[in-house]
C-alpha cells in the first residue's frame, strides 16, 4: 500500500494505491496489477513486464498493459490516458533503472531483486 499523487490532465489528487506482483518467471517476467483509490475517482490495471537480454548485454525491457478509470478523473482525463500512462511507465523504469545502478553492470540484478524477481 502507498499514498501516491497522480494526474491526467487537468485533474491530479491523492490516492491510495495497491500493487502487487503475480505470474513470476525470474528472470524474465512479471505481471503488476494493482488499484488506486481517491477523492476524485478510481483505477485499476495491470501489465505485464518482460526482460530480454540484447547483443550487447543490456537488457531490453517490454511492457504491456490494461487499464480504466472511473469518476472525475475517467470525466476530465479519459481521453488523455493512454498517453500519460506511457509517461508514468517511462519515469517508473527510468527511476527503477536508476535505483538499480543504470546501466553498470549487474544492474538487471539489483532490478531484479527490486521489483522481487531475484534475491
Amino acid at each position: 500500500m502507498a499514498d501516491v499523487t497522480l494526474g491526467v490532465g487537468p485533474v491530479k489528487g491523492r490516492y491510495k494505491a495497491k500493487v502487487r506482483l503475480s505470474d513470476l518467471d525470474p528472470p524474465r517476467s512479471a505481471t503488476l496489477s494493482g488499484t488506486v483509490v481517491g477523492a476524485l475517482g478510481s483505477g485499476g490495471g495491470n501489465g505485464r513486464v518482460t526482460l530480454t537480454p540484447d547483443r550487447d548485454g543490456g537488457t531490453i525491457i517490454a511492457y504491456t498493459y490494461e487499464a480504466a478509470l472511473g469518476g472525475k478523473v475517467a470525466a476530465v482525463g479519459g481521453r488523455l490516458l493512454d498517453g500519460a500512462t506511457r509517461v508514468i511507465f517511462k519515469q517508473f523504469f527510468a527511476e527503477l533503472a536508476r535505483k538499480a545502478g543504470g546501466a553498470r553492470p549487474g544492474w538487471t540484478a539489483r532490478l531484479l531483486a527490486l521489483i522481487g524477481l531475484r534475491r
